[in-house]
């Protein structure tokens, strides 16, 4: 791209969290305590493996993770879908989604990342 585009801006923007660190089995989230660790330590990966990507790239990170980790699945506002009721009590696929206010949260933290700092 910066060969095309020498001047551009690349931004790499991680997941938001599904499993916050006060999850506890609901409707929402049908699962055991050590299912809900597996499913953090996959979430820190992930948040590794776009940490390492922007700096072996030289991409910007707009980092969403940390941000949204009291806005997960059980939480009172969360910024991500819960699970469809055809997945409830059958294996876990993967199928979280951002909802509207957690398009709103990504959204603005572009835009902020986007002014930098002191020019918010």
């Amino acid at each position: 791209m910066r060969t095309v585009q020498p001047h551009s801006r690349v931004l790499l923007v991680d997941y938001l969290t599904v499993i916050g660190p006060n999850a506890r089995s609901s409707r929402e989230t049908p699962f055991g305590e050590a299912m809900f660790e597996e499913f953090r330590r996959l979430g820190n990966q992930v948040a590794e493996v776009f940490a390492r990507t922007a700096t072996r790239t030289g991409a910007e990170l707009v980092t969403v993770v940390k941000r949204s980790r009291e806005h997960a699945l059980g939480s009172a506002e969360p910024w991500v879908t819960g699970l469809p009721e055809r997945l409830r009590g059958s294996t876990f696929t993967g199928a979280c989604h951002p909802n509207g206010a957690g398009m709103r949260a990504v959204a603005d933290a572009i835009a902020e990342h986007l002014k930098g700092p002191g020019l918010a």
